[in-house]
């Protein structure tokens, strides 16, 4: 049986590719957030006006309680639309999330 793979001593957990924010990540969630009228339900919880205004001051900040709420309310607002649903959906971009070069020691 083969050694697990392990990673070099403080390497791990480093860059978490969900806490940061490239234009295109930004642009695919306010996208679907605020683009798709089949999840205006999303709306009747959250304030529309309030979630933009906050969207519009986290754009390329790094944070993991911010991420983690934009990816909860995109998670939802694709639920809501049921486009999960339908095959071929979606704006098909690419998104490019930059990982940090790795720290010298």
């Amino acid at each position: 049986q083969r050694a697990p793979v392990t990673a070099p001593a403080g390497t791990r957990g480093t860059f978490n590719w969900r806490h940061h924010w490239s234009r295109e990540l930004w642009d695919a969630f306010h996208e679907q957030i605020f683009g798709d009228p089949r999840a205006t339900g999303l709306f009747e919880i959250l304030d529309r006006e309030a979630l933009s205004r906050w969207f519009d001051r986290r754009r390329g900040i790094v944070d993991a309680d911010g991420t983690a709420f934009a990816w909860s309310a995109y998670s939802a607002s694709v639920l809501l639309s049921n486009a999960w649903l339908d095959a071929g959906t979606g704006s098909g971009a690419e998104v490019l999330i930059p990982a940090p070069a790795p720290a010298l020691a």
